[in-house]
């Protein structure tokens, strides 16, 4: 009898455990008919590119969900609990994140213009290519950002850490990346034409289908970086750059300066 017992209570426990870790049906059909819906079970739901302007959310529950590209203008998240939430691409202008709960999010090319951000809990929170309130570009925390297809034409990225950045079909062109670290970064159909890699970490960088037309790579680290259907290369700078177990445009892999 005890065992049986035993037995319920884990069960019990186990389905506690799972709706807490799911969202709420009634609440998801409530936000999408109304846009009203304070202190919702919202955790996990997919909300791309969803038009959710002067949406009510003040203390929903948003972990982990997915709100890139999502319209949230002038919306009203005031206490919103947005741990972990993909919120790249989102438009969060003028909205109210008063003591809302951003730890672990990423606002790789969000926009935060007049957006208010008192008492917000931004630990951990990926910051790259993000318009804040002051309409300043951030590049603090740039790590696994999300800048695909994004316009950094002229943009000064010097010495930042963009290690695992997604850049592809990004566009570069003109760019300065002098010293910074691209390592394992995807640059796959990017438009880097004359921009300044010199002295750049690009190891294990995927540049398949790159533009690198005028490019300068010079003295830039190059080891077990992919090539491969890049255009322009012989018009590009890679006096000093190391190429080893380098993937070329042709195909062929080079080893010249393992």
């Amino acid at each position: 009898m005890k065992l049986i017992d035993s037995t319920m209570l884990i069960i019990l426990i186990n389905l506690s455990a799972c709706q807490n870790f799911t969202f709420s049906q009634e609440d998801l059909r409530k936000l999408k008919s109304t846009k009203i819906c304070p202190e919702c079970n919202l955790r996990n739901t997919n909300l791309y590119k969803l038009d959710l302007s002067n949406a009510n959310l003040s203390k929903a529950n948003l972990t982990n969900s997915n709100l890139s590209d999502t319209v949230l203008w002038d919306a009203d998240l005031k206490g919103a609990i947005l741990i972990d939430a993909d919120l790249s691409n989102a438009n969060l202008q003028y909205s109210d994140l008063r003591k809302a709960n951003l730890k672990g999010s990423d606002l790789s090319q969000a926009d935060l213009s007049g957006a208010t951000l008192t008492d917000v809990n931004l630990d951990n929170v990926v910051l790259c290519h993000t318009n804040m309130p002051d309409g300043k570009r951030n590049y603090s925390n740039c790590s696994g950002a999300n800048l695909y297809n994004a316009n950094l034409t002229r943009t000064n990225l010097y010495n930042i850490n963009l290690f695992e950045v997604n850049l592809g079909r990004a566009d570069l062109s003109h760019a300065n990346m002098a010293r910074s670290n691209l390592k394992g970064a995807n640059l796959t159909a990017s438009n880097l034409s004359h921009a300044n890699f010199k002295n750049a970490n690009l190891s294990r960088t995927d540049l398949t289908g790159s533009n690198l037309n005028m490019t300068n790579l010079s003295g830039s680290n190059l080891i077990g970086a992919d090539m491969r259907k890049a255009i322009y290369l012989s018009n590009a700078n890679l006096h000093g750059a190391v190429l080893c177990h380098t993937w070329m445009p042709d195909g062929k892999e080079n080893n010249s300066g393992c």
